[in-house]
Protein backbone atom coordinates (compact mmCIF):
# COMPACT_ATOMS: atom_id res chain seq x y z
CA UNK A 1 0.00 0.00 0.00
CA UNK A 2 1.77 3.36 -1.02
CA UNK A 3 2.13 5.64 1.75
CA UNK A 4 0.05 8.60 1.56
CA UNK A 5 1.67 12.17 0.90
CA UNK A 6 2.44 14.85 3.32
CA UNK A 7 -0.24 17.20 1.43
CA UNK A 8 -3.19 16.51 -1.32
CA UNK A 9 -1.66 19.56 -3.50
CA UNK A 10 1.89 18.19 -3.68
CA UNK A 11 0.51 15.20 -5.55
CA UNK A 12 -1.37 17.86 -7.88
CA UNK A 13 1.77 20.23 -7.91
CA UNK A 14 3.96 16.79 -9.33
CA UNK A 15 1.75 16.00 -12.08
CA UNK A 16 1.80 19.14 -13.59
CA UNK A 17 5.24 20.02 -13.70
CA UNK A 18 6.16 20.44 -17.03
CA UNK A 19 9.71 20.16 -17.58
CA UNK A 20 12.45 19.95 -14.65
CA UNK A 21 13.06 22.15 -12.25
CA UNK A 22 16.39 23.80 -11.41
CA UNK A 23 17.48 25.74 -8.48
CA UNK A 24 18.13 29.37 -7.66
CA UNK A 25 19.60 30.48 -4.87
CA UNK A 26 19.57 33.94 -3.86
CA UNK A 27 19.13 36.91 -0.77
CA UNK A 28 16.40 38.92 -0.28
CA UNK A 29 15.51 40.92 2.60
CA UNK A 30 13.68 38.83 5.48
CA UNK A 31 10.57 41.18 5.58
CA UNK A 32 10.35 40.26 1.58
CA UNK A 33 10.64 36.41 2.45
CA UNK A 34 7.83 36.69 5.16
CA UNK A 35 5.36 38.02 3.28
CA UNK A 36 5.80 36.01 0.40
CA UNK A 37 5.27 33.26 2.72
CA UNK A 38 2.07 34.84 4.61
CA UNK A 39 0.83 35.57 0.55
CA UNK A 40 1.82 31.22 -0.07
CA UNK A 41 0.27 30.13 3.14
CA UNK A 42 -3.20 32.43 2.32
CA UNK A 43 -3.25 30.97 -0.85
CA UNK A 44 -2.15 27.34 -0.32
CA UNK A 45 0.78 27.45 -2.63
CA UNK A 46 4.23 26.69 -2.61
CA UNK A 47 6.96 29.78 -2.45
CA UNK A 48 8.47 28.16 -5.70
CA UNK A 49 5.35 28.34 -7.81
CA UNK A 50 4.67 31.76 -7.21
CA UNK A 51 8.37 33.11 -7.42
CA UNK A 52 8.38 31.07 -11.12
CA UNK A 53 5.02 33.07 -11.65
CA UNK A 54 6.31 36.34 -10.92
CA UNK A 55 9.43 35.91 -12.98
CA UNK A 56 7.51 34.58 -15.86
CA UNK A 57 5.73 38.06 -15.37
CA UNK A 58 8.50 40.16 -15.04
CA UNK A 59 10.46 38.72 -18.32
CA UNK A 60 6.81 39.13 -20.21
CA UNK A 61 6.16 42.55 -19.34
CA UNK A 62 10.37 43.38 -20.05
CA UNK A 63 9.80 41.63 -23.69
CA UNK A 64 6.66 43.84 -24.44
CA UNK A 65 9.07 47.00 -23.66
Amino acid sequence: MPRPLKSPGLAIHRRRRAEPFAQLVTRIPRSLRQRVRLVCADQGRVIHDLVAEALREYLRRRQRE
